[in-house]
């Protein structure tokens, strides 16, 4: 299965590293900027095998405030994962109880290499558990 990786970043300085590594990989990276939160809906609707990385920190709406928009709008992707420089502990609370990995700024490609890496073996597990 080929998974999606929707990255909307805040500043692309890592973003050809991570698009390279990750298309290495055999992701699919589709790339988001500036204002576009509503226009990426029906690419995420029904697309249980899709990432999410993104800033908490975005131009015109926080990154959280996006997940719980798509949680509202019943849009459930495969993980998400928010990057930031600084959380504060209620938006760090809010993030996890969301099902929000985060992780600091500078990132940290390797981490995050890793965590798709792990949430896809997960998934495979969970297939052979289940016989699927």
């Amino acid at each position: 299965m080929e998974y999606r990786v929707f990255v909307l970043p805040q500043k692309t300085e890592k973003l050809e590293t991570l698009r390279g590594e990750l298309e290495n990989r055999g992701y699919d990276i589709i790339k988001y900027q500036d204002s576009v939160e509503d226009t990426l809906e029906p690419y995420l609707k029904g697309n249980n095998s899709s990432y999410l990385i993104m800033d908490i920190t975005r131009p015109f709406m926080n990154g959280l405030k996006f997940v719980e928009q798509l949680n509202n709008r019943d849009i459930h992707l495969k993980d998400l994962a928010v990057l930031s420089g600084f959380i504060a502990d209620e938006d760090l609370q809010v993030a996890l109880k969301m099902g929000c990995r985060v992780f600091p700024k500078p990132l940290s490609v390797v981490s995050l290499l890793d965590w798709l890496e792990n949430s896809d073996a997960s998934d495979s597990n969970k297939k052979e558990v289940n016989g699927i």
